[in-house]
């Protein structure tokens, strides 16, 4: 995963959750914690498949009877936010950098709220990170889900990628899933860093590129066994359909990134919404 480890200096500005960022300098893995005592454990309604897979998007809450995060209790993670007007409400810490935006506003799946992310202009040879990260210290021995809606306000004329989340496996061999969206191609790939340094990156593109400018619920499911395979679905989509992960793949305790992990240069800024997100582990 192309992490860029740095410090981040948050600055909440407003209700609506503006921030500004500081100079950044750090470690390998996250930026900024936060004293999150109270972690939100339920989330979604069924899931139609043996993968997990849900047949389309949670309603708004206001179609439910209670909070969108009330409806699944055996979820390991979720987030709505509706419930408080700090983005990092249930997560653990912020990994950001100079170049990086994110925040709260009312461009929403569900209301009141929804988050945004994504970078700034940067030139090339720059990059910028803005990722909410969620420590869930569970590792998967069957299955992992990733449910989630999204919406690509914009991506770059350059045609460079966003990173738009990864679910790192922290284990001996550091492996992770990636969301990566440019506006020709979207791919979910496999990042897997080896003893000696060098990264393995395979990506599995979709058959067309997300789309820009509208809502779409999309959901990453991993069975877990002698061959782990993938499903992703996009809407009543499947993009990829159970295939096959790379062998050297290895599951550890997860870490959750939302937003953007890594966006580089040339680009003349990308923006993406996250609304009703929702992480099973088992």
């Amino acid at each position: 995963m192309r992490l860029r480890a740095l410090l981040a200096l948050m600055i909440a500005c407003s209700a609506g959750a503006c921030f500004s960022f500081g100079d950044l300098s750090g470690g390998d893995d996250e930026s900024t914690s936060s004293d999150s005592s109270t972690d939100s454990t339920s989330d979604v309604d069924g899931r139609a498949s043996t993968d997990g897979a849900r047949a389309d998007a949670a309603p708004p809450d206001s179609a439910t009877s209670g909070p969108f995060c009330a409806g699944d209790p055996d979820a390991t993670f979720c987030a709505d936010f509706d419930e408080s007007t700090d983005a990092m409400a249930g997560f653990s810490s912020l990994y950001a950098s100079d170049g990086g935006i994110f925040g709260l506003d009312d461009e929403l799946v569900s209301g009141p709220r929804a988050f945004f992310s994504g970078n700034s202009a940067l030139p090339l040879l720059e990059s910028a990170h803005a990722a909410l990260v969620r420590h869930t210290g569970i590792g998967p021995s069957t299955r992992l889900v990733l449910d989630f809606d999204m919406r690509i306000d914009s991506l770059s004329t350059q045609n460079t990628q966003v990173e738009a989340l990864a679910i790192v496996n922290n284990s001996s061999t550091r492996s992770s899933i990636q969301l990566n969206v440019k506006s020709t191609t979207t791919d979910v790939g496999e990042e897997i860093v080896e003893a000696d340094g060098g990264v393995i990156y395979d990506p599995h593109y979709f058959p067309t590129p997300l789309p820009v400018g509208t809502y779409v619920h999309v959901q990453i499911a991993v069975q877990i066994g002698a061959t782990h395979t993938m499903t992703v679905v996009v809407g009543p989509d499947t993009m990829i359909d159970h295939v096959d992960m790379n062998p050297s793949f290895v599951f550890g305790p997860v870490d959750l990134y939302l937003g953007n992990a890594y966006s580089p240069g040339p680009s003349d800024g990308a923006k993406i919404h996250y609304d009703n997100v929702s992480l099973t582990i088992e």
